[in-house]
């Protein structure tokens, strides 16, 4: 992954590369998500711990340079931040390619990872203002797992949520909370089909298929 500073032109030219054809081009932004893999550094020592997050870093950047294609450019950020750049591509494919990575990452490493997109021109006209609109909706997020949760690729989870131990969230749900409407989602859920949450609570053992709650409470 190449620095953001020293890209300064590649940036720029893909940018007015998208401007002049009027073709859109999405930014997208990915984080480890600290908070929710914060119980996979229970047990080792803070050497131990930076260790494996430089690992899980390097495996990251291997994983986005296999899943991006050849048009794509992978850039990394003083902050910690990956940044891809991906042109020809509106906001429903950048969602499909931040799930894909979001899957693999789980996969390879059983760690979480935030992400955020913005594309041009709908949501912005400038790199800067691209990836500050990224940034900000990673910031935003606020996902925390429990042990032994179970997401089947595809999903969309966005926001502040909460998922409990043993929960298996199947293909087709659509999952968003607030910080002033949480989803919090108890131990050995089942949800699956073409499912929505948004802003609700799930208790314990339930069973969720083709449903849609809005602000609801499910027991």
């Amino acid at each position: 992954a190449r620095e953001i500073r020293e890209s300064q032109d590649l940036i720029a030219a893909e940018i007015t590369r998208s401007r002049r054809y009027h073709h859109p081009l999405s930014v997208l932004v990915f984080q480890l998500n600290k908070q929710s893999n914060k119980e996979a550094k229970k047990g080792y020592s803070t050497l131990e711990n930076d260790m494996r997050e430089r690992f899980a870093v390097a495996k990251i950047s291997q994983i986005l340079s296999d899943l991006a294609r050849n048009t794509d450019v992978i850039l990394r950020d003083k902050s910690g931040f990956f940044v891809i750049i991906c042109p020809e591509t509106d906001a429903n494919k950048i969602f499909v390619l931040a799930e894909r990575i979001v899957a693999a990452v789980d996969e390879s490493l059983n760690v979480v990872i935030g992400w955020g997109s913005a594309t041009f021109p709908d949501e912005a006209l400038t790199f800067d203002d691209l990836l500050q609109t990224a940034r900000k909706r990673l910031e935003k997020q606020n996902l925390i797992l429990e042990k032994n949760v179970k997401i089947y690729s595809g999903n969309q989870i966005r926001g502040n949520v909460y998922i409990g131990e043993g929960t298996i969230l199947e293909r087709g749900v659509n999952i968003t909370g607030s910080d002033n409407h949480p989803v919090k989602i108890g131990k050995n859920v089942l949800i699956k089909g073409v499912s929505y949450l948004y802003g609700s609570i799930v208790d314990n053992n339930a069973y969720i298929e083709h449903c849609i709650f809005y602000y609801s409470h499910v027991k």
